[in-house]
């Protein structure tokens, strides 16, 4: 595991976002995006996703699941 799967409430409304962004962006900013989840910890191969096909509902089912925690 290279990353963490507990996340502040605002670190996940940020993953959220950077998410749906990822969904919509072209490649070069994808690349950006990308880097700026793995800044905050965040690395979907840690959930056996991969960043490619990682969508918002996927995160949705990781945060609703409990495999990222959330913390005040």
């Amino acid at each position: 595991m290279r990353g963490r799967r507990s996340f502040t409430e605002e670190e996940v409304i940020m993953l959220r976002l950077l998410v749906r962004l990822k969904a919509v962006a072209d490649p070069d900013a994808r690349t950006v995006l990308e880097g700026k989840m793995e800044t905050l910890g965040f690395f979907p191969e840690d959930f056996k996703l991969d960043y490619p096909s990682l969508s918002a509902v996927q995160f949705e089912d990781l945060v609703g699941a409990g495999s990222i925690r959330v913390y005040c």
